[in-house]
């Protein structure tokens, strides 16, 4: 049964895929970005690259990365039970086409 759409309902939904975020996306790719960071500052300083080079290519590719991850939150809290209802995806009946000639 479909249930009426409620601030109280926007805000605890709101909330689940807040902290989330927070978790997965801000800490993931901290740590990514930290990760890379260093892996990316010891093969191009072996080359002979200063780190003028290596910071805007950790950037895209850590931005590329919170993009990937911005998805997960979201897979996250679908089919998630909250107290009172359950956020789900409902597949819409088939509707007959009628083509017009």
């Amino acid at each position: 049964m479909e249930k009426e759409i409620t601030w109280p309902i926007v805000i605890r939904v709101w909330w689940a895929y807040l902290w989330r975020s927070i978790i997965i996306v801000f800490f993931g790719t901290m740590i990514f970005g930290f990760l890379l960071g260093i892996t990316l500052g010891f093969i191009l300083g072996a080359l002979g690259v200063g780190p003028e080079l290596g910071k805007p290519i950790v950037y895209a590719i850590s931005i590329g990365a919170s993009i990937f991850l911005s998805i997960l939150p979201i897979r996250s809290i679908l089919g998630t039970e909250f107290n009172d209802f359950k956020l789900t995806v409902i597949e819409k009946p088939k509707q007959e086409q009628t083509i017009n000639a």
